[in-house]
């Protein structure tokens, strides 16, 4: 139908939040207009009902009198009983529409903070809800949250307990971009050599560097993905993609040290548990409930980024002690030759007293 049809393609053009299904069916005001359009019957036959066609389109109910008198002067009485059906049978129509359509912009109204990690690639719903089901890689709107929680039950995530949408949509956004890539090998040599050439070291504070880092690591099919942190997710993953590693970080806590020391535990795990996922749900875990695979990435990170793990025995040493020296942070820079911002990264978690840590804290976004 000629009206139907433009009714959805305005409502694609001028996208809404959620499409209400009723717009799929005509009603009896086009269904007029679209039948004397048709049959070559006069408008000036309906001008007893409205001014003009569009407002004659807008009309959605008329009386039997009214029917009466319209098929009457058309000379096609049979057109009185469609009239009638098609009437009752949109009223019928419209009322599961429109439950259906609260049933939708409440789902909407819960996922819509998404909105940004959804690409070109999956806007062509015919709404924004459309939208993210198509980027999600959910058919049904309606089931969108049993489906990520049958999906999200089958991660095995440690030290806390997300929120299921949250993070099934943070690691849909890091497949998509990570298939974007089109790696097709990984390199472990490549990677090793890079991590032993320490050439990151001169640009540990450095965001930009930072944020080069995902090409350099296609040179060693290393998929490093950064996703804008969301609500009670994780600080970063890994995962495994026929023998190619994801590396996906977060931006959680915008800080640059923070995301320095995420990156170099999650290639602990590329280096030491290859083709095994994992999740970082909190840096903050105690001892006793890390498990041999999180210790040996933590060891690994220390060693990279602190030479050990001796400048943060020291550090904690004095957990939650005033420190009197002002220049604390430079003297342990220059007594383990490591960064000031890796220091202060130890010294903030120790909540030791009296430092600024302000000066020694670079922030870092991956918002666009």
């Amino acid at each position: 139908m000629i009206i139907l049809k433009l009714n959805i393609m305005n409502a694609i053009n001028n996208k809404s939040e959620v499409f209400n299904p009723i717009l799929y069916q005509n009603t009896i005001g086009e269904e007029l207009c679209e039948i004397f359009t048709t049959n070559n019957y006069s408008f000036d036959i309906l001008t007893c009902l409205k001014n003009n066609i569009e407002e004659i389109k807008c009309i959605t109910k008329l009386s039997k009198k009214e029917i009466k008198e319209i098929t009457q002067k058309i000379n096609n009485q049979l057109l009185y009983n469609y009239f009638i059906n098609f009437q009752e049978d949109y009223k019928i129509s419209k009322g599961k529409a429109d439950a259906e359509f609260r049933v939708l912009k409440k789902i909407y109204s819960k996922i819509k903070h998404i909105e940004s990690f959804v690409d070109e690639d999956f806007k062509d719903g015919i709404d924004k809800l459309e939208d993210i089901s198509n980027f999600l890689e959910i058919d049904d709107e309606k089931n969108i949250f049993n489906e990520v929680n049958k999906n999200i039950a089958l991660y095995k995530i440690s030290n806390f307990k997300p929120d299921n949408f949250n993070l099934y949509s943070w690691l849909k956004k890091g497949e998509h971009d990570f298939k974007k890539k089109q790696i097709s090998f990984y390199n472990k040599e490549k990677l090793q050599k890079w991590l032993d050439s320490e050439e990151w070291k001169n640009k540990i504070n450095d965001p930009n560097y930072f944020l080069e880092l995902p090409g350099i690591f296609n040179k060693f099919g290393v998929g490093l993905i950064y996703t804008p942190y969301l609500e009670k997710t994780v600080y970063g993953c890994v995962r495994w993609f026929d023998g190619v590693p994801l590396v996906q970080i977060s931006d959680r806590g915008k800080s640059l040290a923070t995301l320095w020391y995420v990156l170099f535990h999650e290639l602990g795990h590329v280096i030491k548990h290859e083709n095994d996922e994992i999740f970082e749900g909190s840096i903050e875990v105690s001892k006793s409930k890390i498990n041999a695979k999180e210790k040996e990435a933590n060891s690994f990170a220390n060693s990279y980024l602190f030479g050990g793990d001796s400048l943060r025995r020291f550090i904690f040493a004095q957990k939650g002690q005033y420190i009197g020296d002002k220049n604390f942070i430079e003297h342990c820079s220059s007594r383990y030759n490591i960064h000031p911002i890796l220091i202060a990264f130890w010294a903030q978690k120790a909540q030791l007293k009296g430092i600024y840590f302000n000066n020694y804290t670079t922030s870092i976004s991956f918002s666009k």
